[in-house]
């Protein structure tokens, strides 16, 4: 066993458990504001280099460690793709409640200065009030849909402010 293997071993392994902060945190939030995904799928594949490497050039200890931190990483930048993957489905379907409304407001002025037209005025409304309704549960279970004028301007996820 070589010194420098067993302090890289430490490293490694240290990193691995504060990488393990970012995956608690990110399980718990499920939404990502401020951070890129791309610079952890980047260390991500450094850290599949790292583990070849480190067989290479026959650092046992430092290959457990660089394994921990290649999982750890892998681990977050999947989880954090598929958030926002989530999060972007969420801002669609938004904008197209949005829009059906939208929608529903116009025909809704047009039933209105129609004689005859209440059954289709009645059944536009409803729709209109479903749409909504859909809309606002959306908003209260998504964090990244909480502010709809933000994600209505943006279209994206963005925080307030």
């Amino acid at each position: 066993m070589q010194l420098a293997d067993a302090v890289n071993a430490c490293f490694e392994f240290g990193g691995a458990l504060f990488l393990c902060l970012n995956v608690r945190r990110l399980r718990r939030d499920r939404t990502l504001r401020g951070v890129s995904v791309w610079p952890a799928a980047f260390w991500s594949l450094w850290g599949y280099w790292n583990v070849y490497y480190y067989s290479a050039v026959g650092h046992p200890l430092s290959w457990a460690g660089g394994v921990c931190v290649v999982a750890v990483n892998t681990a977050w930048a999947a989880m954090a793709f598929r958030i926002l993957g989530r999060e972007r489905a969420v801002v669609a379907r938004l904008h197209a409640l949005y829009d059906a409304v939208d929608r529903l407001d116009r025909q809704m002025l047009l039933y209105s200065s129609t004689r005859g037209s209440d059954q289709l005025l009645e059944s536009a409304r409803r729709r209109k009030d479903a749409y909504e309704s859909e809309a606002k549960k959306l908003e209260s279970t998504y964090p990244c849909a909480r502010d709809a004028a933000v994600v209505r301007s943006s279209g994206g996820c963005l925080p307030a402010g």
